[in-house]
């Protein structure tokens, strides 16, 4: 699914994304992700893992590890 798919399904869900591999001169693997909603929402994501923030108040949300064949080296990482 890409990122705007995910979006669409969970439209009130704040979150953040991190690479799935390496992306070149824009990031290494587990670095944010930054840009457009255009060009973030074409991303495909490789797997969703649920952070924990205890200040000021306990809250879940998600972090989507994203990859894209244009941005990112190497092969499509498995899920």
């Amino acid at each position: 699914m890409t990122v705007k798919e995910w979006r669409e399904q969970n439209p009130d869900t704040g979150y953040t994304m991190v690479y799935a591999a390496d992306a070149g001169s824009f990031g290494r693997k587990g670095g944010s992700v930054y840009g457009s909603r255009e060009v973030t929402g074409r991303m495909e994501v490789i797997a969703i893992e649920t952070k924990l923030l205890t200040f000021p108040q306990p809250v879940e949300f998600p972090v989507l590890h994203v990859w894209d064949p244009i941005v990112c080296r190497g092969p499509r990482p498995e899920a």
